[in-house]
Order: structure tokens, then sequence, then C-alpha cells
């Protein structure tokens, strides 16, 4: 939750012996995008008990939002859903909470 690295971190949750345990995983307030979701469709079956998977607060892809909901058969919070700034060519996002 609130990481400038949420790609990876979901990605570590995925390979966690304590997953099994969980009913509600929360990556939200971060800067979750594509990749981060990607890994978790690849890994839907470890997923798949979950009562609720939180992701407010990201950079998902209106499609990737809709891949999500269509295959997840859990409840999903994708609300706030941001779009990188772009400097001059320079692509930034922001957690919810900085410094």
């Amino acid at each position: 939750m609130n990481s400038e690295e949420q790609d990876d971190i979901a990605r570590r949750v995925l390979e966690s012996n304590i997953l099994p345990q969980l009913n509600v995983l929360e990556l939200s307030c971060g800067t979750l995008t594509d990749n981060g979701a990607e890994a978790l469709l690849e890994h839907k079956d470890r997923i798949a008990h979950l009562e609720t998977l939180d992701l407010h607060h990201h950079y998902l892809t209106p499609e990737m939002q809709e891949k999500l909901k269509a295959t997840l058969p859990i409840n999903l919070n994708l609300s706030e859903a941001l779009e990188p700034d772009d400097y001059d060519g320079d692509i930034y996002m922001n957690a919810m909470y900085t410094e």
C-alpha cells in the first residue's frame, strides 16, 4: 500500500506463503500499473479465494480495468484511476501519500 514500487510489491505478494490466509488484499494508494495488474491476472488462481482486492488510487488503463473486472470473480475496488504526468517525455506517477 502507498508505494512507488507497487508493481514489484504485487509480484512479491503473489509469491508469498501468507497469501492463502488473506481475505482482503490491499494494493491501493500506490503506483500500480498494467504491469502489476498483468501479474495479478497471470496468477489469478492464487487470488481467487480473496473476498476483496483493493486497488484504488492506481494507474491502470481503462482496458486493464475492464480485463480485471471480467477475469477476477471477486470484489474489486478500482476507484481513483489516475493518469501519469508527462513532463517533456519524462513520466511521473505519485503514490497517494508522499513526503
